[in-house]
């Protein structure tokens, strides 16, 4: 019986050690999930064209942004960073777990980086931008944004 009421305890444990939330956005539904180091980011929106979410800046300045969008049935995603008023795909692109949809004019992005790559040791929030455009285009203008904070 004892070993039971132990097991128990560790499940209950390793779950408190997740943190979720939502941040209310007015025209994209925001979701965030962190697992220890793991940071999973969802969006959606009412766009038939490109997804957006910059990590580490309240502007295109200084953000890093990544990018998504389904055209023709093929998924595109990319990491961008903001300079000016502007962005452009990084050099090198960081590995990162991820997934799109379009369906019924929704489109759909979840990807999965490291909190330490954007967050300091200690830091307990993180400046998001997130934007969306009507096009499947990584340079067509965006119709919608909006700026938060993930507070962990």
């Amino acid at each position: 019986m004892k070993k039971i009421i132990f097991i128990l305890v560790i499940i209950v444990s390793a779950t408190a050690a997740i943190a979720e939330n939502t941040i209310d956005l007015d025209k994209a539904d925001f979701e965030w999930i962190l697992d220890g180091d793991d940071l999973t980011i969802s969006i959606s929106a009412e766009t038939k064209g490109w997804i957006a979410v910059g990590l580490g800046s309240s502007r295109m300045d200084g953000s890093t942004m990544f990018f998504g969008f389904v055209k023709n049935e093929t998924v595109y995603f990319e990491e961008h960073l903001g300079k000016g008023h502007s962005h452009k795909k990084t050099e090198v692109q960081r590995p990162v777990v991820y997934e799109l949809s379009e369906v019924n004019g929704i489109t759909s992005m979840s990807f999965t980086v490291s909190k330490s790559d954007f967050a300091g040791s200690g830091s307990n929030s993180l400046p998001v931008i997130v934007a969306w455009g009507t096009r499947d285009s990584f340079t067509s203008l965006h119709r919608y944004r909006d700026a938060a904070e993930i507070i962990f």
